[in-house]
């Protein structure tokens, strides 16, 4: 573990390390030790060579973490969250503001206040189809097929927006490939066949129904752990009342 004189910070894994391999620190593990920012990632966050390769957040994750050998890239969506919002709390304090849209007016809400202190976990709640694998199964309600697919981590979310984005400008097309193209990435096997051209032909050929579809990203979403973002919103405009995500990019990072 790195010395260093910042303060230091425990924060929760939603996975709880289910799905790292044995040889992984973060194999069964349930908290990760992170230190606050600082200079450092600062010039980190002002970076436009990482910022404009996506880099710069996961370059400060990976600074700040305090385990060894811990490889950004592969941290679960909800652990890389996990670890964004204790760093966000450590370095500048339990309030954030962000232009928040009204569904209603719609206007836009200016700097609204949200406090991400004491977030609720969503843990894992279902174990793997193996524990050390980041693999689970889902039998498709119509088709019947049975499927195992892996849950997103930070490097699946950046290769799917990148493809998402070549196949848009290589097709001159306003057509989304959203929900296609994770599927490629992450469904691993159909009836047991782990050929990704075999995958990708499966989706490619519209052998899924929409029921299929729409019931497997149902299931993806409802186990996926992460830290619950959602927070009570009232429109300073209309009065609304609602819920919205707190989102958590680039602005959720840097106050500079």
């Amino acid at each position: 573990m790195q010395e260093t004189n910042l303060q230091k910070i425990i924060v929760p894994l939603p996975s709880k390390g289910l799905i790292y391999p044995i040889d992984s620190p973060l194999h069964k593990k349930e908290t990760i030790t992170i230190r606050e920012m600082c200079s450092d990632e600062e010039d980190i966050l002002t970076s436009l060579n990482l910022i404009k390769t996506g880099r710069a957040i996961d370059t400060v994750v990976k600074n700040c973490i305090l385990e060894d050998n811990i490889n950004p890239d592969k941290l679960l969506a909800g652990d890389r969250n996990s670890v964004i919002i204790g760093l966000v709390l450590s370095s500048y304090g339990n309030k954030y503001n962000v232009d928040v849209t009204c569904e209603k007016c719609p206007d836009i809400n200016k700097q609204y206040e949200f406090d991400i202190n004491n977030l609720p976990v969503k843990y894992l709640s279902i174990e793997p189809a193996e524990i050390g694998k980041n693999e689970f199964e889902f039998v498709l309600p119509k088709t019947k097929r049975k499927i195992t697919f892996s849950l997103a981590n930070s490097e699946d979310n950046r290769e799917i927006s990148t493809t998402v984005q070549k196949l848009k400008s290589a097709t001159n097309s306003t057509k989304e490939t959203n929900i296609s193209t994770r599927f490629k990435r992450l469904i691993l096997s159909i009836d047991g066949n782990y050929d990704k051209t075999k995958v990708s032909e499966f989706i490619d050929r519209r052998m899924m129904p929409i029921a299929d579809s729409i019931a497997l990203r149902k299931y993806m979403d409802e186990i996926s752990p992460d830290i619950i973002t959602k927070q009570d919103f009232i429109c300073k405009f209309c009065g609304n009342e609602g819920e919205v995500n707190i989102p958590i990019g680039f602005d959720f990072f840097w106050r500079g």
